[in-house]
């Protein structure tokens, strides 16, 4: 018993020097019999729920906190799984845990305790989880491997991996509230063993349905692939994402979804698809762009705004007869369907002496609202209707009656810009007059 105590003694104060460096060991005191421990400061663990000793499976790189009381004393120190999947108690011997479930890794390890100390009291509990790499294969520019935690789903790593896809940007000017990272235009699988797991970020993100949003496990391949499924986003009653079916029409789609809100704006329904995003890498756009704007010809800033203005490939339907044929045509593979909110308010904007957001009013004009803004100011000049759902600009009449959402801007008659040029043509004049100086003197001689 003596040598027992010894090689006790000799194993926990070679751990106690080890970790004395982050002082969080305690002390231990031989004469009194005292408990001692020593232990590592553990990381704050960030999880989505409390971890279910029935379901969680141990890994390499877990560590449990072990403690053992007995006649001789109190034994605590922390046990890692090492890379056999093997925890190794001193005295008690070697515990393999490869492939156990929580519930059974304590059992195991308290059995194999009370076969050398039957008297033994045993207390284990997982302070720290592991890390592992699992590989991202397919039609993704993040395919290798990544470290992730054995309390990451699917969804974790997507996140980590991809901070905003520029599809998602597009969709997040159309959308308030859209939720990023749903991977619109992808399939993600998790490939395990001979099992494939279908990952479904979208139902994930909008319902927090977790059954198709796997805890990822060593060994997984995740694996993204294009896809061509339909989207219906916006005010309908269970926003989808489906295959399309043969002759599926556009009206078929919103039917699948449940049909539109009381809330939604069908006449201003918009769509894209994902081949009318392409453009966004167009040489022509980038070679402007990289150009100083003010070394731009008037032809390269007329290109790049028209550019710009058709960048995203989304498509409205503002025409109530283009709207119904629209509605009854065939739908294409990839099509994203936006359905807006209806809007009750109109925003005046420029040379008005109140600008803000206003109540809309059926049949009233501009001018109304105009009045309602305070009146025109000192620099008001021309007046511009924007349509928020197109971005479309129009020149317009005090008699305008604009659209619910419209935004209505007063030109004012001085701005920067026309400074700029002010003060550009009176340096180039100032050039001019001095060459023009310096060569009358030169001809005068």
């Amino acid at each position: 018993m003596k040598a027992l105590l010894i090689i006790l003694h000799f194993s926990f104060l070679l751990s106690f020097n080890i970790n004395n460096d982050n002082n969080s060991a305690d002390r231990y005191d031989s004469k009194n019999n005292k408990s001692f421990s020593f232990g590592n400061k553990i990381d704050n663990q960030i999880l989505d729920k409390v971890i279910d000793e029935n379901m969680y499976i141990v890994g390499v790189g877990d560590v449990f906190l072990f403690n053992m009381i007995t006649t001789n004393g109190v034994i605590t120190l922390e046990l890692a799984v090492s890379p056999t999947g093997d925890v190794l108690i001193p005295i008690v011997g070697k515990v393999n845990l490869k492939g156990k479930i929580l519930a059974d890794a304590y059992r195991l390890i308290t059995g194999k305790c009370k076969e050398k100390y039957e008297d033994a009291f045993v207390y284990v509990n997982l302070i720290q989880l592991r890390q592992f790499k699992v590989l991202v294969t397919g039609n993704s520019e993040y395919a290798g491997m990544h470290i992730v935690s054995s309390n990451n789903r699917a969804s974790d790593l997507i996140e980590s991996l991809y901070s905003f896809t520029y599809l998602d940007t597009i969709l997040s000017q159309h959308l308030f509230d859209y939720p990023k990272n749903m991977m619109i235009s992808k399939d993600v699988n998790v490939i395990r063993g001979d099992s494939i797991i279908s990952v479904n970020l979208f139902d994930y993100y909008m319902n927090g349905n977790k059954a198709y949003n796997p805890i990822l496990l060593e060994e997984d391949i995740v694996n993204i692939k294009n896809t061509n499924k339909i989207t219906v986003l916006g005010e309908v009653i269970n926003p989808i994402r489906i295959n399309k079916q043969n002759l599926m029409t556009y009206n078929d789609i919103l039917s699948v979804a449940g049909g539109i809100n009381s809330s939604a704006d069908l006449d201003k329904i918009k769509f894209l698809n994902y081949s009318g995003i392409s453009s966004y890498y167009a040489n022509e756009k980038n070679r402007i762009s990289n150009i100083d704007p003010k070394y731009r010809s008037d032809t390269d800033e007329s290109f790049l705004s028209a550019r710009n203005r058709t960048l995203d490939g989304m498509v409205y339907i503002s025409d109530n007869l283009k709207l119904e044929d629209f509605l009854n045509s065939e739908s294409s593979e990839g099509d994203i369907l936006i359905v807006p909110k209806k809007s009750n308010f109109i925003e005046v904007l420029g040379g008005v002496n109140n600008p803000g957001t206003y109540l809309f009013l059926d049949n009233k004009h501009v001018y109304d609202y105009i009045l309602n803004a305070g009146g025109y100011n000192d620099l008001s000049k021309d007046i511009y209707v924007l349509d928020i759902n197109s971005g479309s600009r129009i020149k317009v009449n005090k008699y305008f009656i604009p659209e619910p959402g419209s935004i209505i801007f007063v030109e004012e008659k001085i701005g920067y810009k026309k400074w700029e040029r002010i003060k550009d043509i009176i340096s180039i004049s100032a050039s001019i007059s001095s060459v023009l100086l310096v060569l009358n003197n030169v001809l005068g001689e």
